[in-house]
This record gives C-alpha cells, structure tokens and sequence, in this order.
C-alpha cells in the first residue's frame, strides 16, 4: 500500500495472595507509527500491596508510573496507601474498595513540573466465572486537596478467555481522564485492547 504502519502492545499483571497479604504488579506498553511516525507512545506500570488486617479490612499501599510522549508526559509518579475494605472475598469473586492519601508528581516535557496530595478512592472487582473465563473492573480517582477542579482518574473494565493451557484472549477498556491536561491536550483517553 502506499503508508506503512507500525502497531505493538504488551500487557502484563501477577497477582501473589497468602492468607496474611496480597500482592499485585504489572504493566502495559502501547507503540504504533504510521510511515515512521509515532502515533501512539504510552506506558503504565503498578504496584499494589494488601496486608489483611482481619477477615476483611486491609492497610495498602501503591506505586504507579506512566509514560504519555503525546500528553506531554514524561513522568507521573503516584505514591499512596490507606485502609480498605473487601466486601467479598472468595476463591471465585472479590469486590473491594479503599480510601486513603497519595502523592503525585507530575513531570512533563514542555510546561512546568507540578506536584500534590491528593485524596485516593478505589475500587476493584474479580469474577472468575468459569475455570477459563473471568471479569474484572478497576477504578482508581485522585482528587487533589490542593485544587477540587484537579482530578486523576483510571478506569478499566475487561474480560479473559482462555484459549488453551497458557494462551488466552483479553478484550480491555481503558479510560484515563486528567482534568487538567498538559496544555493543548485532550482531558480523556480512552483506548480499546484487544490481546492474546
């Protein structure tokens, strides 16, 4: 044809839980260029950690790290914790939700630097429905203390279909929505995955 597309995304997420803590990490990468030029340039990386207090409250922290080259986004780095609570907790479905504080650091390539604390309200949700198919729904919303009008929130809704032993099918949405973008830059960005 007469353009040339370049498209690549990798994800990645380990969830390790003993009877005492759960631990979550992981990332996802998103490349795409059409005739040598960049389009899409993004990467998000986490790290979520649960002691269990009791049957069901936690005390937790986190880790986040992104990457945007087209929201101007050198760096976000968001640093937090607070207690939580699980609603439901079984082999098959967990519904929890958390609240607490962070800290957010904004680094970008052309406008200022900026950073601040920020409220934390969270919720996640699992459901292995059968053995090789499961849903899942992430909600993370950071409103600063500093300025109501600046708010960070992370959404992700999917489903999982194992295909066979170790080879599965994944379809994702993904909306990040920063109230106050980098300037010249849209508030929302919300992606589709689709991934093997």
């Amino acid at each position: 044809g007469n353009t040339e597309t370049f498209q690549f995304g990798a994800a990645a997420e380990a969830i390790r839980e003993t009877d005492d803590d759960r631990l979550r990490f992981g990332g996802i990468i998103a490349r795409q260029s059409q005739d040598t030029k960049d389009t899409v340039k993004n990467t998000r990386g986490w790290l979520y950690y649960d002691y269990h207090l009791g049957a069901q409250w936690d005390l937790g922290g986190f880790v986040t790290l992104e990457y945007d080259r087209f929201k101007d986004l050198d760096l976000r780095t968001v640093v937090g914790g607070g207690p939580g609570y699980r609603f439901i907790d079984t082999k098959t479905m967990l519904f929890k939700v958390r609240a607490g504080v962070a800290y957010v650091n904004e680094n970008f390539g052309e406008q200022s630097d900026r950073d601040y604390a920020t409220a934390v309200l969270g919720d996640e949700f699992r459901w292995q429905i059968t053995e090789d198919r499961s849903v899942y729904q992430l909600l993370d919303v950071y409103p600063s203390f500093a300025d109501a009008s600046d708010l960070l929130l992370h959404a992700e809704v999917g489903f999982r279909q194992t295909l066979m032993k170790g080879l599965f099918v994944e379809l994702a949405l993904i909306d990040d929505f920063d109230n106050l973008p980098a300037e010249g830059r849209k508030k929302n960005d919300f992606r589709y995955l689709v991934q093997l």
